[in-house]
């Protein structure tokens, strides 16, 4: 299959990087200082004030880069997930050959591990899960972050794949946040057992004040992993939690949380579902879950969209160690295709 390169869009081109947030250092480190894109000429930014360089590039203002013309020119949005999408209206840069830094991660990574993503194509029993796996990393490589073809309700229970909840099924899920999928597999079947884990206290002690009714819900403020131990976690409260990220070392606003294990939290019981949104530790979480999948053959929706990494290592890793026991299935939650990309092993009868 043909891949769009994005750095096509650079070539030639004077380069402008828009958005100075917190993702900028590590983005001129990793493709800018090691010649992977051309050197960029300047970075602005429309949201926040700007020192005269920023990473040992000068910088300009808005009213600057309007003026540079189309032809000549190529910006990189370095910024989040859709932070500058309504701004490029706003500033007439609509003519501009505009790439968003995700297409460029996903390009280099891609590069590393394209036999590894040729071969999970197969490992999926429909071509709905096919088109969507190829599709969306197709639309990311394309800067096209939003795409509504893609799309399927409801997560993780409910849909095609896994039909409704049952009485006195035992669901594990990780990544409870403010609660709104408990609150959906409670309004779906009330009798359904959950675990549910979440790394934040704060979030922990709001879920644990929304289920204190709820005898058949119980709440574990742990961070899961494949071992005891502890990590650094940042909950980013001051984004509501959107850009919650586990840390190999601490920042300002981390805090130090207990890691644990689905095996040890399990305690041999049988577990009916497992379910996955753990900030990009889901490779981890699956390693401390072996005994309780190999000897219960649970469903599993283990989210795949927080690294790219993720999303070509975890069918792999499922397929070699548990494909006899199961199918496996994609779908995409959200019309913004970057996030909510759930891979489904269900259990062969």
């Amino acid at each position: 299959m043909d891949y769009f390169d994005p750095i096509s869009n650079l070539n030639g081109k004077n380069v402008v990087l828009w958005g100075a947030g917190k993702r900028l250092r590590d983005f001129v480190d990793d493709y800018v200082e090691t010649g992977l894109i051309p050197r960029p000429i300047a970075i602005c930014d429309s949201t926040r004030s700007l020192s005269e360089q920023e990473c040992g590039i000068k910088t300009i203002g808005m009213d600057q880069l309007r003026e540079m013309h189309p032809k000549d020119t190529s910006i990189i949005v370095t910024a989040g997930l859709l932070e500058l999408q309504g701004a490029i209206v706003r500033n007439e840069l609509y003519y501009f050959p505009i790439t968003h830094r995700l297409a460029i991660e996903t390009h280099f990574e891609l590069m590393n591990k394209i036999g590894v993503f040729e071969n999970n194509e197969h490992l999926f029993s429909d071509n709905r899960s096919k088109q969507i796996y190829t599709s969306r990393l197709q639309s990311l490589l394309r800067s096209q972050l939003i795409d509504t073809s893609l799309y399927s309700y409801p997560p993780y229970f409910g849909n095609e794949i896994f039909g409704q909840l049952s009485p006195r099924e035992k669901i594990f899920f990780a990544g409870a946040f403010n609660g709104k999928h408990v609150e959906n597999m409670l309004a779906s079947c009330p009798e359904a057992e959950i675990i549910a884990c979440e790394p934040s206290p704060y979030w922990s002690k709001r879920l644990a004040e929304r289920f204190i009714q709820s005898e058949n819900v119980a709440i574990h403020n742990t961070l899961l992993w494949d071992s005891r131990s502890e990590m650094y976690f940042d909950d980013d409260l001051q984004n509501g939690g959107l850009d919650a990220q586990i840390l190999k070392s601490p920042n300002e606003g981390s805090i130090k949380i207990p890691t644990n294990t689905i095996d040890n939290l399990s305690q041999g019981e049988k577990i009916d579902y497992i379910f996955l949104d753990v900030e990009g530790a889901e490779q981890k979480v699956l390693k401390g879950a072996r005994q309780t999948i190999s000897r219960h053959v649970p469903k599993l929706g283990i989210c795949i969209y927080h690294t790219f990494d993720d999303y070509i290592e975890i069918p792999r890793i499922l397929a070699e160690e548990y494909g006899e026991k199961y199918s496996f299935y994609v779908r995409q939650h959200s019309v913004i295709n970057r996030i909510e990309t759930v891979l489904y092993a269900k259990p062969v009868v």
